[in-house]
């Protein structure tokens, strides 16, 4: 029974501890090398981090969305209260991606981003189902860092 007990928190606790913001440096031979942090949630959808023109944008890759430009849900946990915001994203091109934030860093959702401890996304589409997203914010504020 020991035995069982340990594996399960053994489990749960390396979900939890790869669950959390990674930074990596990564050289292209067509960009030179650039900087991104990105978070994958329990079903391998990513969110992330990317300096852009000197603005660290924020954006969700993983599913397929419909709508071009969707009203997006941005719920934060901060010390067990919940903060909602409301954006337009946009979609990319091949719809795999929803562009969440263009400049993080001037946005409202700043301090919650920083100091929260998860946060679930909706993807309000009228064309498909709307998409849910949950990743924690682990590990956010040195993300954010490694990206300026």
């Amino acid at each position: 029974m020991k035995k069982i007990i340990l594996s399960v928190a053994f489990i749960i606790g390396s979900f939890y501890a790869s669950s959390q913001f990674k930074c990596k440096k990564v050289n292209s031979d067509f960009d030179g090398s650039y900087r991104i942090a990105y978070n994958e949630d329990y079903n391998g959808n990513l969110l992330k981090l990317e300096n852009v023109g000197g603005k660290v944008c924020m954006y969700v890759v993983g599913s397929y969305f419909c709508d071009e430009n969707p009203s997006v849900d941005l719920l934060f946990v901060v010390n067990g209260e919940k903060f909602v915001f409301t954006t337009d994203g946009v979609k990319s091109n091949d719809g795999t991606t929803m562009f969440l934030i263009d400049d993080i860093e001037d946005s409202v959702i700043l301090n919650h981003f920083l100091n929260g401890t998860k946060i679930k996304i909706r993807v309000n589409e009228s064309h498909c189902e709307d998409d849910y997203f949950e990743f924690s914010l682990s590990n956010s504020t040195n993300a954010f860092n490694f990206m300026k």
